[in-house]
């Protein structure tokens, strides 16, 4: 089985911490300091998260399970 995945498969711009899981499913803006962001749609992902950033070797995660529970409009979801 893989280990955890780390934060940097996602090649996130922005993180945010201290919600509850999938919270972000609801928002709708978000705010940073005086600028407000309109939240369009959730993020798809592609098979770039399976691959090791480090090493460049591609495993099934976290695209597999992600495909499993987050699937929308036949896309694996994560982040927005």
């Amino acid at each position: 089985a893989e280990g955890p995945v780390p934060m940097n498969r996602f090649r996130p711009n922005l993180v945010v911490s201290g919600g509850a899981p999938w919270a972000e499913d609801g928002w709708e803006r978000v705010r940073i300091g005086e600028v407000l962001f309109r939240v369009t749609k959730p993020c798809g992902r592609c098979v770039v998260t399976t691959v090791d950033q480090a090493t460049a070797v591609r495993g099934k995660e976290p695209l597999r399970t992600l495909a499993r529970h987050r699937r929308r409009e036949g896309k694996a979801m994560f982040g927005m």
